[in-house]
């Protein structure tokens, strides 16, 4: 059995963050066990090969959420890479 990763958080009573790195630059992210699609701004990954979207994705309080594109992209918690 392979060993899961844990990582470091910073936690308030009702969201848990953790300090991702994306292209070199530390971003605080909200991490979300129920979130099916991760969401970052295009300024993350001014560069990244976006292909049209297959999702229609919602914020929490169910508003429609636009959505540039979907790309894989590579980010960096407490030294593991994913």
């Amino acid at each position: 059995m392979n060993p899961v990763p844990t990582v470091s958080t910073n936690m308030s009573p009702t969201k848990i963050y953790v300090t991702a790195e994306i292209n070199g630059q530390p971003v605080k992210c909200l991490l979300d066990s129920g979130c099916e699609r991760s969401v970052i701004s295009a300024d993350l990954a001014p560069n990244a090969s976006l292909k049209p979207s297959q999702y229609t994705l919602f914020t929490a309080n169910k508003a429609n959420l636009d959505v540039l594109g979907d790309t894989v992209l590579p980010f960096v918690i407490d030294g593991h890479t994913f």
